[in-house]
């Protein structure tokens, strides 16, 4: 059983300078509806995560091998963040390079996740994967990150 962390934020950074934070609830929480479940009924589920290992673990594999290193996953999230309308149907692929992952955590302190341009491509575990320990994959000074807004692309 998993236990309330706090409110985690990630800063998801692009090689051409856009970006966002995402929120990361680690309490527990409400399941959205399904087939079989009315939204309006959702089921109250346990917290997901017992340790911060974990929820680091989960926002890396989530842009780097899940759902959200989709094109089309980035290009909604990027609108919203910029407040503009929502592409009707992006394409998928893997054009929208990452530059970096920074974990927030509730005390505002932060972590390099992963960073492009210091990951490490050999080794065993994969340099990349979440067993892999955090100063493997991320090494050497991380610059401040930029601040966000401004210019629309």
């Amino acid at each position: 059983m998993g236990k309330d962390l706090g409110t985690y934020w990630l800063r998801v950074e692009f090689e051409d300078g856009r970006g966002y934070l995402e929120k990361w609830e680690t309490g527990r929480r409400y399941t959205h509806g399904t087939e079989s479940l009315n939204p309006l009924e959702g089921a109250l589920i346990d917290a997901p995560w017992t340790d911060e290992q974990e929820i680091f673990s989960a926002m890396e594999y989530q842009y780097i091998d899940g759902n959200y290193s989709c094109d089309c996953n980035k290009s909604m999230f990027l609108a919203r963040a910029y407040q503009q309308e929502e592409p009707e149907d992006p394409p998928c692929g893997d054009t929208m390079t990452l530059r970096r992952l920074t974990a927030i955590r509730p005390d505002g302190g932060e972590q390099v996740l992963w960073e492009a341009s210091n990951v490490e491509f050999s080794g065993t575990p994969a340099a990349s994967s979440p067993e892999a320990p955090l100063e493997r994959r991320v090494g050497g000074a991380v610059p401040p990150a930029p601040t966000f807004g401004g210019s629309e692309t």
